[in-house]
């Protein structure tokens, strides 16, 4: 399986059915209903499973431009991907592209089949030290690869600048007893937002990383799929992406400002007020990103997210 929420037999989506050395099996299915992406199941000459990924809708969209971004993600790390075995005992692997096929109405590429159970099922303290090592795994790779040959985006601290007060508007108009609690996120936020940039520090990020959805665990091998939103940014971005992430738990904040990984964040000012910045924005993406979604207006765990990015000091 992919991920757990690939469904088996939907309509074909006009797979190929020859990608070179691969040829199509069956659909495995796609994320949601409106979900541009789509998945199947190929085989290569001798039998062997592989899984791939297409993208069916406009070049001009944002979608097309994610998944040219996800291949070139993947075709940089299975180049120059460092081998790492991080002090905890995890081994980062990434799925390796093998072909990829693209005309006027599809692209689309070829993965190995990963395979595990979702890191969602494991301790929140091991939930930490997983993302410590998949910090340190990309880390190890921008520092030995040539981040401006990989073709990934990158993103710079005017882009969040702007979506910053594009979002806080939003969150305002749709819910406005929340006006004080976004205007005491303005002196954090630019103050982060300074410091980002005046460092000028890139790793490859992958940004979106959800321990229930794109992260797996075999033993101690950690399977990390879905590059959709990997850019070249600074590194606190993942981190801060994925407490914003994993927020929701209402015993995860405590159990991340008391981690090893906390703390080295915290011993340095400037990374303190970045990753307090990045922590108060995404907590604004994800009030916004839900009521979108015709879910709850306003998320409890980022609104509680807010209020102890307030609280966040120097160790």
């Amino acid at each position: 399986m992919l991920t757990k929420q690939i469904k088996q037999n939907t309509p074909n989506q006009n797979f190929p059915e020859k990608i070179e050395h691969f040829s199509f099996v069956h659909n495995l299915g796609e994320f949601g209903k409106d979900s541009s992406f789509h998945f199947a199941l190929y085989r290569d000459t001798e039998g062997n499973e592989y899984v791939c990924k297409l993208f069916k809708g406009k070049k001009n969209s944002l979608k097309y431009r994610s998944i040219k971004n996800e291949i070139s993600a993947y075709k940089a790390l299975n180049q120059s991907s460092p081998t790492l075995q991080s002090p905890l005992g995890f081994e980062i692997s990434i799925p390796k592209i093998y072909s990829t096929y693209e005309n006027d109405e599809i692209v689309c590429f070829i993965m190995d089949k990963v395979s595990g159970n979702s890191l969602d099922n494991e301790s929140i303290d091991r939930i930490i030290q997983s993302y410590q090592a998949i910090a340190e795994y990309l880390l190890k790779f921008s520092i030995e690869a040539d981040l401006s040959k990989t073709g990934v985006l990158r993103r710079n601290f005017i882009q969040f600048f702007l979506l910053y007060h594009y979002y806080c508007l939003r969150v305002i108009l749709k819910n406005p007893e929340l006006i004080l609690k976004i205007i005491n996120t303005i002196p954090v936020f630019y103050r982060g937002i300074i410091n980002f940039s005046i460092d000028r520090t890139n790793t490859l990020v992958i940004r979106d990383l959800a321990s229930n959805n794109n992260i797996f665990i075999d033993n101690k091998k950690l399977l990390i799929i879905d590059l959709e939103s990997a850019t070249i940014t600074h590194p606190i971005i993942q981190l801060s992406s994925f407490v914003v992430v994993e927020s929701a738990n209402k015993d995860f904040l405590s159990n991340f400002c008391n981690s090893e990984i906390a703390k080295t964040i915290m011993e340095n000012h400037r990374n303190l007020l970045i990753f307090k910045a990045m922590l108060v924005y995404g907590a604004m993406v994800d009030i916004v990103a839900n009521y979108m979604a015709d879910k709850d207006p306003v998320k409890e765990s980022s609104v509680n997210l807010i209020n102890e990015t307030f609280k966040l000091k120097l160790s």
